[in-house]
């Protein structure tokens, strides 16, 4: 804490010092107008070299966000290949077509996803799995896609939601997949969330009542209506006009 404090004010060091003198300076009204201008200086000095410092960690935070997301997709293609060739040694040709049909899937989902005129929704999506490590997810987008002017919204939704799902894990371990569908239905966009175990069965989400008012309130912040799947095995959500 310290030590971010210091940064902080570091770069507004020079201006601290000419207010000081400015304070103590013997030379009267000439001294204070020459004090005055090179306070002026010394602050938009400041201001700036701060703002080009936070500039420059905001690009290392989002360079090293980018290559652990790379270095865990490098870790996940091997580790396809690694599955293919096992099925080649064993000779279990029908394991492997249907291994391929799977990643060829995956391949045309993120498509879909790319299509998303909003890129901060479509990296959104796309990141899901780097993010939370803690379930398998999958990312559905349906035609029609969502309406452009619901996209900001989307975003702002699904960064609510899986917050909270992630705090409903601590209650829930055997929430193993999460199953997101995005698609627009008549004038509204609809997310659905399913969940799954191990066996990709869907389970039960029995989540206590103020848990759930506390979903509902987030999402109401967006114009948005929640309600639970049947069986209790997911949440469905419809952004209103």
């Amino acid at each position: 804490m310290r030590q971010d404090f210091l940064h902080l004010v570091k770069p507004f060091g020079p201006t601290i010092v000419i207010l000081v003198g400015w304070v103590f300076q013997p030379f009267e009204w000439m001294g204070a107008v020459l004090f005055f201008f090179a306070a002026m200086i010394a602050l938009w000095g400041g201001i700036y070299f701060s703002h080009k410092k936070r500039t420059e960690q905001q690009m290392l935070r989002e360079a090293e966000r980018i290559r652990s997301i790379l270095s865990r997709r490098r870790h996940d293609w091997m580790n396809h290949i690694q599955v293919l060739m096992g099925y080649q040694a064993m000779n279990k040709q029908e394991r492997i077509t249907a291994y391929l049909q799977k990643l060829v899937q995956k391949a045309a989902d993120e498509r879909m996803i790319s299509e998303i005129s909003y890129p901060p929704l479509a990296v959104a999506l796309l990141t899901l799995d780097d993010r939370y490590l803690q379930w398998e997810i999958d990312v559905q987008v349906g035609k029609p896609l969502p309406d452009p002017k619901d996209h900001e919204r989307l975003l702002r939704m699904i960064e609510e939601v899986f917050p909270w799902l992630e705090k409903q894990t601590r209650d829930h371990p055997d929430w193993t997949h999460l199953r997101l569908s995005l698609r627009r239905e008549e004038q509204h966009a609809l997310v659905t969330i399913e969940i799954s175990g191990d066996d990709s069965s869907l389970i039960r989400s029995d989540i206590s009542p103020h848990e759930w008012e506390e979903l509902r309130n987030h999402i109401k912040k967006w114009n948005g209506e929640c309600a639970l799947l049947a069986g209790n095995k997911g949440i469905q959500i419809q952004l209103t006009s």
